[in-house]
């Protein structure tokens, strides 16, 4: 009897997060930012570069062109998983104006998706770079487990800091979550 109701618990435990993840919506618009030192072209010639995204970032281990896409793809190679994504916009700043580099999963099998915004403008002290995700999360129980512990924000957060130690700064990084309708 004790061994049943034992057995039970985690199974109780996985219906109440996938009851808690029907309650969060499934989409989200996560935004990160930090100033970093030096120019936004500098910066901006970084982060728009896919190809040599595992000189700065320690998590993407590799990164290949995909050669027959119809548009600029390429997969990133992370935690021993390709993520396969699509350079939607690459601006340069120019006259005060923001660089603006985004990506979007491109796999539509994938039980997440959605967009990433970088924007980087110089400033008097350096440069500001955002991030926006701007995503979903189909699965009910990642939702809760995204909502309750793991976080929106950690990964593009985790991203800013690794730019910013590839530029020899340390930075403190400002977040914000949104659960827009749709």
């Amino acid at each position: 009897m004790w061994a049943l109701a034992l057995a039970a618990v985690p199974v109780v435990l996985v219906v109440a997060l996938v009851w808690q993840g029907t309650r969060v919506p499934r989409r989200h618009v996560a935004t990160v930012s930090a100033a970093l030192p030096g120019a936004a072209i500098e910066t901006w010639k970084i982060v728009s570069d896919l190809g040599a995204w595992p000189m700065w970032h320690a998590e993407v281990q590799r990164t290949e062109r995909v050669p027959q896409a119809a548009s600029e793809t390429w997969r990133l190679f992370q935690r021993g998983r390709a993520l396969p994504v699509r350079v939607v916009e690459r601006r340069a700043p120019a006259n005060g104006a923001a660089g603006v580099f985004v990506t979007e999963i491109a796999d539509a099998g994938l039980p997440f998706g959605g967009t990433w915004r970088w924007e980087i403008l110089d400033t008097a002290r350096g440069v500001e770079v955002t991030v926006t995700e701007d995503g979903f999360i189909d699965s009910a129980l990642f939702r809760a487990l995204a909502h309750r512990w793991l976080g929106y924000t950690r990964t593009a957060e985790g991203m800013l800091r690794a730019l910013a130690r590839h530029r020899g700064a340390t930075v403190v990084v400002k977040s914000h979550v949104t659960h827009p309708a749709g």
